[in-house]
């Protein structure tokens, strides 16, 4: 089952640098949020040695980015017909799905790891907490792991790319504004709590100040799963359709 899955990760990795989309891609990611950090947020008249703003910032960049990275997980093998090939070969579709999935996440951890001219950045020009700068990147890769078990399932859902793209926004979106303070505010008492813990920014904020929770990782995780088991369970049913 490993080997299997592992033949499918290193394809899947190894093709989002077959084609300029996958440079492109993170050239993008990089290019935004790196000028964001140094020219949005006034990064030199700040005279603060923090990654702070960078991290307030990356979940937007990830609501866009990563459905655009995952609209072509399956919605791309139908368009070429070359899902049922796919879904016959002696691989089981938890293997096809879980080895698109991790390297999809890989690709952003590489996106991520680009970036660490950052706190390298902050170390020549001051002495940044690394507590909270780990935190931050921990805490990225979570979500954005989570944001991506939504966007596979939503191009497993979805026979058009651009669908699965605005598919995997609209549900990351609200997956993050049910639990930002403006909406908090205006919901009931009895209600907030439980709009913010089915928020994503409400775990990301702890993660990114260097507090690592059992709770927070647990919802990272229980979100991934159920994705991408509704993901197993879209394809399964377009097996037999």
């Amino acid at each position: 089952m490993l080997r299997r899955m592992s033949s499918i990760l290193v394809k899947e990795f190894a093709g989002y640098f077959n084609t300029p989309g996958g440079y492109i891609y993170i050239f993008m990611f990089l290019i935004i949020s790196m000028g964001f950090f140094f020219g949005g947020q006034g990064f030199f008249t700040r005279n603060v040695a923090s990654m702070r703003s960078y991290f307030d910032f990356l979940p937007i960049m990830f609501m866009f980015f990563i459905p655009a990275v995952a609209m072509r997980l399956w919605a791309d093998e139908r368009a070429r017909g070359t899902q049922e090939v796919l879904l016959t070969l002696p691989i089981t579709d938890v293997e096809v799905i879980v080895g698109k999935y991790l390297a999809a996440v890989l690709y952003i951890m590489v996106a991520l790891a680009l970036s660490i001219t950052l706190p390298f950045t902050l170390y020549y020009i001051g002495r940044p907490d690394w507590g909270p700068i780990i935190g931050g990147y921990l805490g990225a890769i979570l979500m954005g792991a989570a944001f991506l078990a939504i966007g596979i399932y939503m191009s497993a859902v979805n026979n058009n790319q651009m669908m699965a793209f605005l598919g995997a926004l609209i549900v990351s979106v609200l997956f993050w504004v049910i639990s930002a303070p403006f909406v908090v505010e205006m919901m009931p008492e009895e209600v907030r709590k439980v709009s913010q813990y089915f928020g994503m920014g409400y775990h990301f904020q702890y993660i990114g100040k260097g507090v690592l929770y059992l709770r927070d990782v647990l919802y990272y995780c229980s979100i991934i799963v159920f994705f991408l088991f509704m993901t197993v369970r879209a394809v399964q049913s377009r097996r037999w359709a």
